[in-house]
């Protein structure tokens, strides 16, 4: 309820074919008590996964407590008063985020004060596992999900051709020493 808003109520019975209602009763609302945030798990987690976020004074509306991970949006899963759950955002990429809740309407945030920790990307085979530069290469591997990946070999980004929840297709830049290189 808004603060300060004048609100309007009253209530019926239904009986058989028979609606009878009461009077209409007026007050104005001293608002609602903002979102507290007590608690989330898992605390690590990756793209996609769901987080669930423990409080009180939750919304069951996906619209009124909106769960940013930084600035980032979360996916609504469901809520009730006292737990929401949401989907770790894909855009995503700083290794430590705050999560927090905007309640829509106010613009009251309460934010949690124990930061979420995003899983790394791991690399787990590239295909081919030697090549010269201006190949295509597939690196697979898990936590892959990011929409904002990309690939360095040594200090040469290289050209993201594809991607998938495990796996990363791109072109080795040229330019590249002979020899081992760093794939980050």
């Amino acid at each position: 309820l808004s603060k300060g808003r004048k609100y309007y109520v009253r209530g019926y019975a239904v009986a058989d074919d028979n609606i009878v209602y009461g009077n209409v009763v007026e007050f104005t609302s001293k608002g609602s008590k903002p979102p507290v945030l007590l608690g989330f798990s898992p605390k690590v987690a990756s793209w996609g996964d769901t987080i669930t976020i423990t409080g009180q004074n939750f919304s069951v509306s996906s619209t009124k407590n909106v769960v940013k991970f930084d600035a980032s949006t979360a996916i609504f899963i469901d809520a009730s008063s006292d737990i929401i759950r949401v989907k770790v955002p894909y855009d995503i990429h700083n290794e430590l985020a705050t999560i927090s809740i905007v309640e829509s309407g106010t613009g009251h945030t309460s934010t949690l004060p124990t930061n979420f920790q995003l899983l790394a990307p791991i690399v787990t085979s590239v295909t081919p596992s030697s090549a010269p530069t201006e190949t295509t290469v597939v690196i697979e591997g898990r936590y892959l999900a990011s929409t904002k990946k990309r690939v360095f070999f040594n200090d040469k980004e290289g050209t993201i051709v594809n991607t998938t929840l495990t796996s990363i297709t791109c072109n080795v830049p040229a330019g590249l020493p002979s020899g081992f290189v760093t794939l980050k």
